[in-house]
């Protein structure tokens, strides 16, 4: 009687465990969930997953094969004859432990591993390769992700290499199953167009964001040092006209009031009957819509003397103040930032007689440079819905490619 009970006992430990686990995986020797159906861990169907070793639990497994469905019913690939399943197919393979020889390493295993199930499986449309298998072993700490050739034209190297940093901190806390859904309904997301970006990359935007901003603050301040620079050479300018002036009845110019250059030997200027001195291309522009001097609005019309003993030609006994307020008021027009209306009449008015360059109402203005858990669009939460789909379509990995990484 004893005995009889052992046995039943053992029946039913046995029909309650149908599959067994082994410390490590050949690829050979690992189940297809679509034949060695009491072997992957899904109740004896057939799946589109194999967790021989039931890493997953069984209801986040029920989610994750309801989402893997999905992605076959909802999305596009182009090429599947199947009016039932027209998109890409994604088959998942988990395990503790891969077999590792000696003369390879634990991402060549991953690798060879899962374009092995990839072929065998058949995941993807026959003569289409559109299909996906995704490798999960836990104790080597390897993801692989197997792509037959249309699939790869969407879900490319770089977006694998998001999904399996989104994937990674999920698996540091032992949430296989979550992080799994993760991955399918990222990979749903790209199958469907979508461009997924890395968390770094909005990172490294808003850094070159910055970058830039601080870029040009520092190129517009370098800017506004030279135009003070410039400004602050032709104000020593007229600061010299007008000493000029003062310490002698016979002033002869030595800039254009207009433009404030330094005249030179080759330069065409032209005296005027008045006594104030131009440019040429300047005065020429003046009179282009004038028949008047610029600062003193007498008449041109009266002959002038043009490049005739211009250097003993001067301004006789002038007043300076009309010139000098139209040179400041010309330098305004030029430096608006550096030169106010305010700052004209303090220089211009009776009681200054200080530097302008030296001012402090000036020198203030100097700027200050350097030269130097997933939901996605599933929402199930419960068992597995609808049973399983139907097998996958015979394609593989040809012509292919895919991407791994470890966490």
């Amino acid at each position: 009687m004893d005995r009889n009970l052992v046995l039943l006992a053992f029946l039913i430990l046995s029909f309650l465990t149908p599959m067994q686990t082994q410390s490590s995986w050949l690829k050979e020797s690992f189940p297809n969930p679509l034949k060695d159906t009491k072997k992957c861990g899904r109740g004896g169907v057939m799946s589109w997953i194999c967790d021989p070793d039931q890493v997953i639990p069984y209801k986040e497994a029920n989610i994750l094969e309801e989402m893997l469905q999905f992605v076959g019913t909802k999305t596009k690939s182009g090429c599947s004859i199947d009016p039932q399943r027209p998109g890409f197919q994604i088959g998942v393979a988990v395990m503790n432990k891969m077999a590792v020889p000696s003369e390879m390493s634990k991402e060549e295993v991953a690798q060879d591993f899962a374009r092995h199930l990839h072929n065998e499986w058949g995941v993807g449309s026959a003569g289409c390769d559109d299909g996906v298998l995704l490798l999960l072993s836990i104790k080597d700490r390897q993801i692989y992700v197997s792509t037959g050739r249309t699939a790869k034209e969407r879900l490319t190297d770089d977006q694998i290499d998001i999904i399996i940093d989104e994937m990674k901190p999920i698996l540091v806390n032992k949430q296989y199953g979550k992080a799994l859904q993760l991955a399918a309904d990222r990979m749903h997301q790209v199958f469907d167009g979508k461009i997924l970006r890395s968390k770094n990359y909005f990172a490294i935007i808003c850094i070159l964001g910055f970058l830039a901003f601080f870029l040009g603050i520092l190129i517009y301040k370098i800017y506004q040092s030279k135009q003070y620079e410039s400004c602050q050479e032709k104000l020593n300018r007229i600061e010299r006209e007008r000493n000029a002036a003062k310490e002698s009845k016979k002033y002869v110019s030595a800039s254009c009031p207009i433009c404030l250059e330094d005249f030179t030997p080759e330069m065409r200027t032209r005296l005027l009957l008045c006594g104030h001195k131009y440019c040429e291309p300047c005065l020429k522009r003046w009179l282009e819509t004038n028949s008047t001097c610029p600062i003193c609005r007498q008449s041109t019309n009266r002959r002038e003397n043009e490049n005739k003993d211009e250097d003993s030609a001067s301004s006789g006994t002038l007043d300076f103040f009309p010139e000098l307020t139209f040179r400041l008021l010309n330098l305004q027009r030029q430096y608006p930032t550096f030169i106010t209306e305010d700052l004209i009449h303090h220089w211009t008015s009776q009681q200054f007689q200080g530097s302008f360059v030296d001012d402090s109402l000036f020198t203030v203005m100097r700027p200050i440079a350097s030269s130097s858990g997933t939901t996605g669009s599933f929402g199930s939460t419960g068992g597995f819905g609808g049973g399983f789909g139907g097998g996958f379509g015979g394609g593989g990995s040809t012509s292919g490619g895919g991407k791994g990484g470890s966490w």
